[in-house]
């Protein structure tokens, strides 16, 4: 029994030897090899290339413009008024309907001046006859200068009340002052109005205009002759304008100046009063350089984007321009065919290893 524990004890040595010296064998085996392999082993890893987009730089062409409310304006517009008092005989016009230049409108009670009129004139009849008789006495000596003259200032007079008395009838009337459509009216046949009395609003619309403003800086920039595009509220459709004055002075409260522009209203789907957003092309880049937005770094001190250049991303400081709704002028900082990074902004690092999966152009 004592035998057998011993016999066994020494095949387990045997076993121990025997495994050590299996395991050592591949660590010794090779040379001079085991050394380099453990020097790949603890060299830092190679860092892996980011897959980002890109954008080609090329030149675009940019149209600078500014955006400006306005109000449109008709071209002619006046709120009708009586010059005198009295109570309306007859009315000639519909409300909203068009009506032309001296066609009238409105006619008021004239009783009283008809008749002075009549007598005025009857009296004026008499003193043309009185004139022409004493002129023949004249010539024969029958009278003297001062009679003769006596006369004719009676004859003058006459003739004088005779155009007060036709001016106050016409103050009676009230006619079209130009073609336009008449308003809603405010007065009914037969009531009695004064000078204070709104009877209705008489507008041309053929043509309106759009009043509006624009900053001290771009006064250079927009003149008579400019041209501007606008669209009102509820309508997706464009309008063009050509500017024809221009206030002499800027507003001292806003820096702004005012111009006025007209446009023409032959559908009549434009109405005074109304609302304007204008669009104003102050000129035309054809060279200008545009990024996505997103390419763009906001950094302390101004703005930057990543150039890659021989897969590798540089930070590019930039000085930007006019901002649009998707893209921004670059005026400065990049170049004509650089390859810009417009993905992966957070993850990219200055020198970063990137490779280029999607190119726009």
């Amino acid at each position: 029994m004592k035998i057998l524990r011993t016999f066994l004890w020494v095949i387990g040595v045997v076993a121990v030897v025997a495994l050590l010296l299996y395991i050592r064998k591949p660590s010794t085996q090779g040379g001079g090899n085991a050394p380099a392999s453990a020097g790949k082993a603890g060299s830092p890893p190679k860092p892996q290339a980011m897959r980002v987009s890109g954008y080609v730089v090329k030149n675009t062409s940019l149209a600078n413009k500014i955006k400006v409310v306005g109000t449109i304006l008709a071209n002619e517009e006046i709120q009708l008024r009586s010059e005198v008092s009295g109570r309306i005989i007859k009315l000639n016009f519909s409300e909203g309907a068009v009506v032309t230049k001296g066609q009238l409108l409105l006619k008021m009670n004239d009783s009283d001046l008809q008749a002075q009129l009549k007598k005025v004139k009857s009296q004026n009849k008499l003193a043309q006859d009185n004139e022409k008789r004493l002129k023949l006495l004249l010539q024969k000596e029958g009278i003297s200068q001062a009679d003769y003259e006596i006369a004719v200032n009676q004859l003058n007079v006459s003739e004088a009340e005779i155009e007060a008395l036709t001016a106050q009838i016409e103050k009676t009337e009230i006619r079209a002052p130009f073609t336009g459509i008449i308003g809603l009216r405010q007065i009914s046949e037969g009531a009695y109005i004064t000078p204070q009395t709104n009877i209705a609003m008489l507008q041309d619309a053929s043509q309106v205009k759009i009043e509006f403003s624009v900053p001290e800086r771009y006064v250079a920039q927009v003149r008579t002759g400019s041209n501007i595009t606008f669209n009102v509220e509820n309508s997706a459709e464009k309008y063009t304008a050509v500017v024809y004055a221009v206030e002499p002075k800027i507003d001292l409260n806003t820096r702004n100046l005012t111009l006025r522009a007209r446009c023409n209203n032959a559908g009549k789907q434009l109405f005074a009063g109304g609302f304007a957003e204008i669009e104003i092309t102050l000129n035309q880049n054809e060279q200008a350089y545009l990024l996505p937005s997103e390419a763009i770094i906001p950094q302390l001190k101004g703005k930057a984007v990543y150039v890659v250049r021989n897969g590798v991303a540089k930070l590019q400081p930039v000085k930007t321009g006019t901002r649009l709704d998707k893209d921004v002028q670059i005026l400065e900082g990049v170049q004509l065919g650089d390859t810009i990074a417009t993905s992966g902004m957070l993850q990219l690092r200055p020198d970063s290893p990137v490779v280029i999966t999607k190119v726009s152009q």
